[in-house]
């Protein structure tokens, strides 16, 4: 038998299969063939994942710097507006706030930083989206690795 290309595990697929055609298969010819033709479907899946899983590490990493720095910079813009004031006003007159919550809605909302707002709330948004990627991705990788019995791999 001739030993294809061990880069290309399709090639390997094929001359596993030709080579095995070519022979009388008893039963335990054919169980060690489906272990094979399994093992190699299982090669094909890691060689496609082990790139995505990186990809969602470092996603993971560059999302959760980017919300430590949106969590930075609102809190420094938090701390510059009168919000901090309004809000500390429920703690000391709480009397006063609820018989006047409207207006006192109205105040927060027009001292809040807007843009700094914006930018936490993407960048918490954005955090969300890498994290169910990178857990998926994780998913996948670890269901590939506990198939153990290659017999019932299942696509």
């Amino acid at each position: 038998m001739k030993i294809p290309n061990q880069n290309n595990p399709d090639s390997l697929e094929k001359a596993i299969t030709k080579h095995f055609s070519s022979i009388s298969m008893s039963g335990c010819d054919s169980e060690l063939f489906n272990k094979i033709i399994n093992k190699i479907e299982l090669e094909k899946q890691l060689e496609k994942l082990i790139p995505k899983l990186w990809a969602a590490f470092v996603l993971f990493l560059i999302g959760v710097a980017t919300l430590i720095l949106a969590v930075n910079f609102a809190s420094s813009a938090f701390a510059q507006s009168p919000a901090a004031k309004y809000l500390s006003l429920i703690f000391t007159d709480f009397r006063a706030v609820l018989d006047n919550w409207q207006d006192y809605t109205f105040s927060i909302l027009e001292s809040l930083p807007l843009s700094q707002v914006a930018v936490l709330l993407s960048g918490l948004l954005a955090g969300t989206f890498i994290f169910d990627f990178g857990f998926s991705q994780f998913s996948n990788f670890k269901a590939i690795l506990n198939m153990k019995n290659y017999g019932t791999h299942q696509q």
